[in-house]
């Protein structure tokens, strides 16, 4: 019978590097950094990342590794560099969770293919301002986005019309997809399939107020749409752009906000704002100043506006006199 040894496996913990500073760029210059922590893994559908390299104070980058397949590299001046691969799972938490509050923008710099469970991806980078080449991200295996893009708080944009979200998922739950982003104005979801607005999706988004999409998004629940805000400078409805501008829109197509989200099947593709009050304008107001006898001690005052709009009037100093009564409404 044959003898069989015990392999015994000795991990070797190494202080230095010697990696490209780049990893994306064109310089192959090599620079010392300095190894924290390493795990490897062999599957891709794993939440973490492959390797993880924390650098010293003195290096252009703070941190990089593997994602999936996808090298990545987080420079000082706080943007993302994200290479070509395909993205492992995320069932718990981000993969730069880490660094989140560091990061202030997003380079997709190849092609990335997200993974089918991509929830909380991005959640908590609360000072990322822009997602950059979204071109090169697809999205069309996602089944799972909650909370992707969770708190991202200082985005004011962010166009997924290349990522064809959800197209080769049976469904695609979008559950606090974007919620609490609260500066975020526009999206724009053309090539997005949600299956259902599984809950919260656009909680507290309060500015968003311009959606373009190339048909309705069949969020078909009770979840949280974005709503517009009741005052008199809108209807509470939203139109389209058309061949108008964005701040004057000359679209035909007025509809509610479940239109837009929810499950009608004949909306056009375009770009949809809130819509505005139509400003009329209203006749002057003349203020005079006379005395008990009709005779007139100051210059009429003529105030000019909107119908609609506020105005007030304002007391004048005069010598020798004292205001004894307002005839008519001082404000509106």
């Amino acid at each position: 019978m044959a003898n069989y040894r015990k392999l015994i496996v000795v991990p070797i913990i190494v202080s230095e590097l010697i990696l490209p500073t780049k990893v994306f760029g064109d310089s192959m210059s090599p620079q010392t950094m300095r190894k924290i922590d390493t795990s490897t893994v062999s599957n891709v559908n794993n939440t973490n990342n492959k390797s993880i390299n924390n650098f010293d104070s003195t290096s252009e980058n703070v941190a990089s590794g593997i994602f999936g397949t996808s090298l990545w590299e987080l420079d000082s001046s706080g943007v993302l560099h994200i290479g070509a691969g395909e993205f492992a799972y995320t069932d718990t938490s981000s993969p730069w969770n880490n660094w989140a509050p560091l990061i202030k923008r997003v380079v997709f710099e190849g092609k990335v293919i997200a993974g089918a469970r991509s929830n909380y991806l991005f959640k908590d980078f609360i000072n990322v301002t822009e997602f950059d080449k979204m071109e090169n991200f697809d999205m069309s295996n996602v089944v799972g986005a909650a909370d992707m893009w969770k708190n991202n708080k200082s985005l004011e944009s962010l166009d997924l019309s290349f990522s064809r979200a959800g197209q080769n998922a049976k469904t695609l739950q979008n559950g606090g997809m974007f919620e609490g982003c609260v500066n975020l104005e526009y999206l724009d979801l053309r090539s997005v399939k949600f299956s259902y607005n599984y809950f919260s999706a656009f909680k507290d988004d309060a500015k968003l107020s311009r959606v373009t999409v190339d048909e309705s998004l069949n969020l078909y629940d009770k979840g949280k749409f974005p709503g517009i805000p009741e005052s008199k400078q809108y209807t509470g409805k939203w139109v389209n752009v058309g061949d108008g501008t964005i701040s004057n829109p000359a679209g035909s197509i007025v509809v509610d906000t479940t239109d837009i989200f929810g499950s009608n099947p004949n909306l056009p593709e375009d770009t949809y704002v809130w819509q505005e009050n139509t400003i009329t304008v209203g006749k002057p107001v003349t203020v005079q100043y006379v005395d008990t006898e009709g005779n007139k001690l100051a210059e009429d005052t003529v105030k000019s506006g909107n119908i609609d709009e506020e105005y007030t009037t304002e007391q004048k100093t005069l010598p020798g006199y004292t205001l004894k009564e307002i005839r008519g409404s001082s404000e509106w």
